[in-house]
């Protein structure tokens, strides 16, 4: 499979990844033994992006081949053939070694010994659907127990010894084919080394993600074809579990396929280390129709910035809630473009996010239930917090006084979130009078802000 090789780290690198790719390919070149080498990360963290981003500064590091030497051939300095599998497209043939079988073959020039190795990829492909077919003692014990008569223990023993001989001798054709195989391979990749990258496994069915794993270790062991594996782990030990059962321990288990494993970084690796998440968020947004609204102002990105970090949004939870964010401003008439209290505003963008990610929560909304605890943990606040006497708007975030203006209308978990002291209420209310200055003599409670993004999400609302 082609990749774009338009996704560089030249065209963008916000994120301060390359680095990681050269370390990652100085790691690949090297006589380490890496492979499979993992990178993981959680689902939405841009783990394909980067992929092919070193993929194509792999490619630009390496000469063509009729500019490098044979002493060149034999160092650091060899030229490998990449290739990129996607696994979840290839899920549905649920034949993992016909996947890489397949990949592999395109990937070698158009020399010899390609023709051979075609051929002993097929006649492994072809004996191994026949065993398949066959399913093992069970079929065989099946096919035997017709002649069976009322003789039960004698013909049962008969046909056990047969159907072990049976197994024999299709284990010992397999591992006849398969060395035939890997002998090839080998003689191949030797003067064209190969990386194979495997991307989307944790997106695979349990047993083809697994099953791709065990050919890799069992057939692919070879020492110029090298795997990167690109997946969610946590994923693949799920996989593990739901094919060996639970009492198995996966990470065991995996260890026994891995050479190296290394997460993606969530933080840039700068002196302030800049979340991820939020450096992709503020790109959207200025390469947006947003770009105009008042949303760019710096009080309302370091609200976003805490909704991002306090929930963990990954890059791809980013894009949805800048896609969200859109939306809201085609069915509200333009309503984030509007002057309004910026504490309205920061209720709107948090309706927005509730819309967004937490449906329970919109759901009591809908039936009227105003919880607390569960509202305010999404902005960081476990508790209320606690003013003394200095002038709480030289210390207190904007995400407190939000989170005080959920309290004061909550009728759910109130206690359990805090409670207001002598004069502490008069306090409150000065700090809050300065964020919703308009919203002063309306009978509208705050919280009704929330509740009118939710239904114009709902269509249910006229702007």
């Amino acid at each position: 499979m082609t990749i774009n090789q338009e996704i560089t780290f030249e065209e963008y690198d916000e994120f301060n990844r390359k680095e990681i790719a050269e370390k990652i390919i100085k790691l690949l070149k090297s006589t380490i033994d890496v492979s499979p080498l993992v990178i993981d990360g959680d689902w939405g963290t841009g783990k394909t992006e980067f992929t092919y981003k070193l993929i194509n500064l792999f490619k630009e590091g390496q000469k063509p081949k009729e500019e490098v030497g044979e002493q060149q051939r034999q160092s650091e300095n060899k030229i490998y053939s990449l290739v990129y599998i996607d696994a979840y497209k290839a899920d549905h043939a649920d034949e993992p070694l016909m996947t890489i079988l397949s990949a592999l073959i395109n990937a070698f020039p158009d020399i010899k010994e390609k023709k051979d190795l075609r051929k002993k990829a097929m006649s492994v492909l072809k004996f191994g659907t026949k065993t398949i077919l066959k399913g093992g003692v069970n079929w065989v014990l099946r096919q035997d127990s017709v002649d069976i008569a009322n003789d039960f223990d004698d013909e049962i023993k008969k046909a056990f010894d047969k159907s072990i001989d049976r197994i024999l001798s299709i284990h010992e054709k397999s591992e006849e084919k398969i060395k035939a195989l890997v002998e090839v391979m080998e003689k191949i990749t030797k003067e064209n080394p190969v990386i194979i990258f495997i991307d989307e496994l944790d997106r695979c069915r349990p047993n083809f993600a697994i099953k791709m794993l065990e050919n890799i270790k069992h057939i692919f062991d070879i020492v110029n074809l090298k795997f990167v594996l690109v997946a969610n782990l946590n994923q693949i030990r799920s996989s593990i579990n739901h094919c060996y059962g639970a009492s198995v321990n996966s990470q065991s288990y995996l260890d026994k396929f891995l050479g190296f494993t290394f997460g993606l970084p969530q933080t840039i690796p700068m002196s302030n280390q800049k979340c991820v998440s939020c450096s992709h968020f503020k790109r959207l947004l200025r390469g947006s129709e947003l770009n105009t609204t008042t949303l760019i102002q710096e009080d309302y990105i370091d609200f976003f910035e805490k909704i991002i970090i306090v929930n963990k949004l990954t890059l791809r939870q980013v894009e949805t809630f800048i896609k969200y964010l859109n939306i809201y401003q085609v069915v509200s008439n333009n309503e984030l473009s509007e002057s309004m209290d910026f504490g309205i505003m920061m209720l709107i963008i948090f309706g927005i996010y509730l819309f967004c990610f937490e449906p329970d929560l919109v759901a009591d909304i809908n039936h009227g239930v105003i919880d607390a605890v569960e509202l305010n943990k999404l902005l960081g606040k476990k508790k209320l917090f606690k003013i003394g006497k200095e002038n709480i708007d030289s210390y207190c975030e904007n995400s407190d006084k939000i989170a005080y203006a959920i309290y004061k209308e909550s009728n759910k978990n109130k206690s359990e979130f805090g409670y207001l002291e002598d004069n502490e209420e008069e306090q409150w209310k000065s700090a809050i009078g300065t964020m919703f200055t308009g919203h002063l003599g309306r009978s509208l409670p705050i919280i009704g802000y929330i509740e009118f993004v939710i239904r114009k999400f709902q269509l249910g609302e006229k702007s």
